[in-house]
């Protein structure tokens, strides 16, 4: 256990501890309070800074997604499958061989798959009501 800086003092003072020791003594006293003041310092950074633009960024993301969601639905709604697309050499190696990896049905075009948003308003369409719109 490393004294504090008044019983270095005191001790010195009084012929305890020579010159040398004193001054090793005070300088990892230092040392210390330095890490220990350092280390306050990042934790508000990341309490104050860090964890509230975390949040921020996380509703940036939802607000532009909700935004892509939107658009990807228009792209899809005026998709127009020409005959040069979708050409398959082989089949992919995973899932039903028709999609890559990272495909996301509900947004992109793929034959003989209906997203169930898309079969709703074509279902609306034909009663002849307007599409629900989503609110994000």
């Amino acid at each position: 256990m490393t004294p504090s800086q008044k019983q270095l003092d005191r001790l010195y003072a009084d012929k305890i501890i020579p010159k040398t020791m004193y001054d090793v003594l005070t300088e990892e006293l230092n040392e210390k309070q330095h890490y220990r003041r350092s280390q306050l310092n990042w934790e508000r950074f990341a309490y104050y800074f860090c964890i509230p633009m975390a949040f921020v960024g996380g509703l940036s993301a939802y607000y532009e997604m909700s935004h892509r969601i939107e658009h990807s639905k228009e792209h899809y709604r005026n998709y127009k499958p020409y005959h040069f697309l979708r050409n398959r050499v082989k089949p992919f190696m995973f899932g039903d061989g028709d999609t890559t990896l990272f495909c996301n049905k509900e947004f992109e075009y793929i034959p003989g798959y209906v997203p169930e948003w898309y079969q709703k308003e074509l279902e609306a369409a034909e009663r002849g009501e307007a599409p629900e719109k989503e609110h994000h």
